[in-house]
């Protein structure tokens, strides 16, 4: 449920995410809202939160974003290896689990509180979106999903490049991050999450040692969120993370001098961006 404030703490920068950053908590507790549908009471206590986690993370996250893109832009300048191109990665993971290590107490604290009605409301949210998902991903031949695959992943590099040319696009289609990519193992996983935190909120809900026992369970819950205990998609989520880490680097390091700039220019706005957020205090 906390996916869209993640997202949009997560990932500051160019004008538009500028102003969504800015209106944050707005954009989170409605987010939040449609998955929990939550009472008076509690949307007090979920914006008041919000505006908590808002101020710590414009004050001690941000300048770590901008660190980020500053590497970013020393490893850009010259060729790359798929090595370095992880390591950035689990730069962003840790920055991604800082974040929702600071949301624990938060979550923990009004777990108690969530009623039966709240978590079908939840139940069924993750339903529709499971739906969709299976309809976008699921449905279909291998080559539909091939091609929407390759499509994820040219977006996510013409984003920092611009527009790549049919070679590029080409190696992308071909590379191991899209013929080893497995749909249905990423779908398990989202299903495996989603119940394990229907349950979670179930035990809690369910009795006063529960209820006590909640900080301990959420955090049992967020380790199991962010390192699966499924070992079969351990094992896959390295594999083609490895792939995906590749076949970035042989991307960039196929770019033209003006794909090269262009990732230069954007960096650099996103950094600016970022500290001067950083700068603006709450």
């Amino acid at each position: 449920m906390l996916l869209a404030l993640l997202t949009a703490l997560v990932l500051p920068g160019c004008s538009v995410v500028k102003l969504a950053y800015n209106n944050a908590e707005s954009l989170s507790y409605w987010a939040l809202d449609s998955h929990m549908d939550f009472n008076e009471v509690q949307s007090v206590t979920v914006r008041a939160e919000l505006a908590s986690l808002l101020a710590w993370h414009r004050a001690n996250e941000l300048p770590q974003y901008a660190s980020v893109l500053d590497k970013l832009q020393r490893m850009g300048a010259g060729q790359v290896t798929p090595e370095a191109v992880c390591e950035l990665a689990s730069d962003v993971k840790t920055r991604f689990q800082t974040l929702l290590a600071r949301t624990e107490g938060p979550v923990a604290a009004m777990a108690p509180s969530f009623t039966p009605a709240q978590l079908a409301h939840m139940a069924a949210r993750f339903e529709k979106r499971n739906q969709k998902w299976h309809a976008e991903w699921l449905d279909g031949d291998a080559s539909e999903r091939s091609a929407r695959r390759t499509k994820q992943l040219v977006s996510a590099a013409e984003w920092l490049y611009g527009s790549l040319n049919q070679p590029q696009r080409q190696a992308l289609a071909s590379s191991s991050a899209v013929t080893d990519y497995q749909a249905q193992a990423a779908y398990r996983e989202a299903l495996r999450r989603q119940q394990d935190t229907l349950q979670t909120l179930r035990d809690i809900q369910s009795s006063s040692a529960g209820r006590a026992n909640a900080p301990a369970l959420i955090h049992a819950l967020y380790a199991r969120s962010m390192n699966s205990p499924d070992a079969a998609y351990q094992h896959y989520l390295a594999h083609i993370t490895q792939a995906t880490c590749k076949a970035y680097a042989q991307l960039h390091n196929s770019t033209t001098q003006a794909q090269r700039q262009h990732a230069m220019d954007a960096l650099k706005g996103w950094q600016t961006d970022v500290r001067a957020l950083a700068a603006a205090g709450p």
